[in-house]
């Protein structure tokens, strides 16, 4: 909300699906999209919001989208902030690897319900705390219980992944 107690312009719009259909990409489409301009209105842009683009998810989408098909992303430095991209890039470049090199397909081809509840997150802790342990609490809070406490495991690396 604003000072004046109103909400903040372009974040109270619902946001519309299209219908879903069975092709690869068919599902949770917003109507707001790049071949309408994500509807983005000038007059709202001149008087309310800078963007002139409906609901904050809609807003960041435009932006993914615009950026363009291939970046090159060799002069890009991620910070801690960034920690999941990062992770999920090596994990996708290891998978890569192995299915040309061994055909081992990769994870979630098959299961891809092992991605449900993935999320990402950052803490400082303590020296004497336990970043599992603490990692777990927080697991148990945000999956309402419905996750289970993850194991101690080695450390992921190309080697173990191979």
């Amino acid at each position: 909300l604003t000072k004046e107690g109103k909400p903040i312009p372009g974040t109270t719009s619902p946001i519309n699906f299209l219908p879903n259909t069975t092709d690869w990409l068919g599902r949770f489409r917003i109507d707001a999209n790049p071949r309408n301009d994500h509807l983005i209105s000038r007059e709202a842009q001149s008087t309310q919001s800078y963007s002139g683009i409906e609901a904050i998810p809609v807003q960041d989408q435009a932006v993914t989208e615009s950026m363009g098909p291939v970046v090159d992303r060799t002069m890009e430095h991620l910070g801690t902030s960034d920690r999941m991209i990062v992770l999920t890039r090596r994990r996708l470049k290891w998978a890569a690897t192995a299915l040309r090199e061994e055909g081992t397909i990769p994870p979630g081809v098959e299961d891809p319900d092992c991605y449900h509840d993935v999320r990402a997150g950052y803490a400082l802790l303590p020296s004497e705390q336990d970043w599992l342990d603490f990692y777990n609490v927080r697991r148990a809070a945000w999956s309402r219980g419905r996750a289970d406490p993850i194991e101690r495991k080695r450390r992921l690396t190309p080697a173990t992944v191979a």
